[in-house]
């Protein structure tokens, strides 16, 4: 017994999905409700199925990924927990939105610092489109950045929550790191803050995309 889902793209970085409860029909006959905790920017983020004719179907929307849990419970009083990464695609023909994620502020050890950040995105975004990059001398919101190392990345809709936990927590365990998104132009420089990560790459994404 597992959750599994749909998902469609709406454009605009929107998709119409759903999830349901997979498995036999002796198994799901035995199944009295289904809760469902989704992210806590759904309202409400906690929502009870009864319907045994859609395999206890949940419908919702959204532009983001993040993980579903549901709390499956029996006719004879037990339950089961599951969980589920919702996965949302774009079509093959969708525009992507590169920008560069740079280190303010070092003047040594970039190449270590940019391992360690991958690693901590690809943790919580395990499908994202990130790479290791050169990067020249730049002008920086905390002054000149010699060349070095930095990440690019695809900041699309699926992917964007994901990246943001990534980094939020990466930058948790490194408070002296200071980093910067820049667009493909390279004119569009924002500071990154545990704060504003997920305003800033989704801001970041939303122009870009236009």
């Amino acid at each position: 017994m597992r959750i599994a889902q749909s998902d469609k793209y709406q454009g605009n970085d929107w998709w119409e999905w759903s999830i349901w409860i997979d498995g036999t029909p002796q198994e799901l006959n035995t199944i009295e409700s289904v809760t469902y905790t989704l992210h806590p920017s759904f309202h409400p983020p906690v929502r009870r199925v009864t319907d045994r004719s859609t395999d206890f179907r949940l419908e919702a929307s959204g532009w983001g990924v993040f993980p579903v849990f549901a709390r499956v419970n029996f006719k004879d009083g037990s339950s089961q927990d599951l969980k589920h990464d919702l996965l949302l695609h774009y079509p093959d023909t969708e525009k992507k939105a590169p920008a560069l994620i740079r280190f303010a502020n070092l003047t040594s050890g970039a190449a270590d610092h940019a391992s360690s950040l991958k690693g901590a995105i690809l943790d919580m975004a395990p499908n994202a489109d990130i790479t290791l990059v050169k990067t020249p001398p730049a002008k920086g919101s905390h002054g000149p950045i010699p060349s070095g190392e930095a990440l690019s990345v695809d900041l699309t809709g699926p992917a964007v929550a994901a990246l943001a936990r990534g980094i939020q927590s990466w930058l948790g365990r490194n408070t002296g790191v200071k980093l910067e998104l820049v667009t493909e132009d390279g004119k569009n420089v924002t500071n990154i803050t545990p704060e504003n990560v997920l305003t800033t790459l989704h801001s970041a994404m939303t122009t870009l995309r236009k």
